[in-house]
């Protein structure tokens, strides 16, 4: 992977007596897109990041020779004017993105589908297995792929993914299938709001597969690089502690070394736990504003194994950016994802396994990474817990990969709390705000929030789950601050 020589910016001092246009909280994709947007109109932009590498879940790191990405494994909505490629060239990032074709497999007991890049073909495979549903299938995504967003948005937006899959089909295998990709969101179709669903398949399932040359890390370190080249600043292995805040106001932050920095908006990249609780204080907010924020659920967390196998393993085939979903008894997967996200851990080791193939095969060094939906717990249970799980995970990987265990040379185990030690996000959460209906028709985190010129951006917005809404939301955030600095 190249390296980027980002200058990074590790040294306050000075920094107290500055006045910036633009202090940003976190440098995840959200942070990241809305700070070049907001660079690149000229105004002056810091952003604050704990950790020393840009990117948040969308890294990579390296253990032993071996590199693997962190939990992002691929890009969606990268087609002609899909929400990626348009930061691509509006910021004119120089990105080769290579894409899997098939982008997704489903491997059950009955049948094996894949998802195409041509929808049309991958309508077909759905027919092929499905005959005595066909009209229903291509009424079902001449809906989901074809649909105006506002017309969708207003029939969908009181229902779950559960309501819309009944209006259409009757056989509970089609509608189980249907359900398997929603690993990807962490929620039963019975608790899943429909809209989220759509934005899945239209963004992710269908326009998927997408993936940076080079390893995941180049996506967010290519716009840090643009960020700094169009005048932005990063100061990286910094925390913010405080919002400065002044009758509804805020002001500034200061930083965990005493520091203070002012600027004319706020951006947070971080969950609303620690934007308003923390950061902002109580005493600044509503009761009622309180309560949502502690009513409000987040979405399951995730535990992600990742595997350096040896040269002459010779069973992995798959393209990079490829997702391959392996399921022993898919007729249970509703009842699967509602265990799992009412606080089941057995119910992670019984028959869904998310498996995605990074195959980079740099200097030769093949990986994998495997990942499945799993309720938050304190550091103390992992230690505990962490390995019986990975046994687990790997007996079925083995179904799928026979005696791949004796070819893993390293690996590496990440349990939510260590999701939520990186991130900081609340319990862990893999996929923001939980996308039940009710938490997105009526959201309690817009972009816009009650303290006046500060803003969320990133996955625990309204704009919801995935890099490219993400990377959406972070554009939508920019727009609306260079609205109010007056420009067009």
């Amino acid at each position: 992977m190249k390296n980027f020589h980002i200058n990074k910016l590790t040294n306050p001092k000075g920094l107290k007596k500055d006045q910036y246009d633009v202090i940003i909280i976190g440098a995840g994709i959200g942070g990241l897109v809305c700070g070049c947007y907001l660079a690149k109109a000229g105004l002056k932009v810091l952003i604050v990041e704990k950790n020393d590498k840009v990117g948040g879940y969308c890294t990579s790191f390296e253990r032993d020779g071996y590199r693997f990405d962190a939990c992002v494994h691929s890009l969606g909505s990268c087609r002609e004017e899909g929400n990626i490629d348009k930061v691509i060239k509006d910021l004119g990032l120089k990105i080769k993105l290579l894409r899997a074709n098939p982008s997704s497999i489903v491997i059950t007991p009955d049948f094996k589908m894949e998802i195409k890049n041509d929808k049309y073909e991958t309508i077909e495979n759905f027919k092929k297995v499905f005959p005595h549903q066909s009209l229903e299938i291509e009424k079902f995504f001449k809906f989901i792929l074809e649909e105006n967003f506002i017309v969708l948005f207003l029939k969908l937006k009181n229902k779950t993914f559960k309501d819309l899959l009944d209006s259409y089909f009757n056989d509970e295998k089609l509608k189980c299938l249907l359900n398997i990709f929603l690993g990807s969101v962490g929620l039963p179709s019975s608790l899943l709001s429909a809209v989220t669903a759509f934005m899945l398949y239209r963004e992710f399932i269908f326009d998927g597969g997408y993936y940076p040359e080079g390893g995941m890390q180049i996506f967010p370190s290519l716009v840090a690089k643009r960020f700094e080249e169009l005048g932005g600043k990063i100061l990286y292995t910094s925390k913010v502690d405080k919002i400065e805040v002044d009758k509804k106001i805020a002001k500034g932050v200061v930083l965990n070394n005493k520091d203070k920095i002012f600027a004319r908006y706020i951006i947070s990249n971080c969950d609303p736990w620690q934007t308003f609780l923390k950061f902002v204080g109580k005493k600044h907010l509503d009761k009622e504003f309180i309560l949502k924020i502690k009513n409000s659920i987040p979405s399951i967390s995730a535990f992600v194994v990742h595997l350096g196998l040896a040269d002459n393993f010779e069973g992995l085939n798959y393209p990079v950016g490829l997702s391959l979903w392996y399921l022993q008894d898919y007729l249970n997967i509703e009842r699967l994802f509602l265990d799992i996200f009412k606080g089941d851990i057995k119910a992670s080791q019984k028959n869904i396994l998310i498996f995605f193939s990074d195959n980079l095969f740099q200097e030769n060094k093949k990986t994998l990474s495997i990942l499945v939906n799993i309720p938050f717990k304190k550091k103390e249970f992992w230690i505990k817990y962490k390995n019986h799980q990975y046994n687990k995970m790997l007996e079925i990987l083995n179904k799928i990969l026979p005696n791949i265990s004796s070819f893993i040379k390293v690996k590496t185990i990440l349990t939510p709390y260590d999701l939520y030690k990186y991130t900081l996000n609340y319990k862990g959460a893999a996929y923001g705000l939980a996308a039940l209906p009710n938490q997105i028709a009526k959201t309690a985190f817009s972009y816009h929030t009650p303290i006046e010129n500060l803003f969320l951006v990133g996955h625990w917005t309204s704009q919801g789950n995935g890099v490219a809404m993400v990377a959406k939301s972070g554009v939508i955030v920019a727009n609306s601050i260079m609205r109010r600095c007056g420009y067009k």
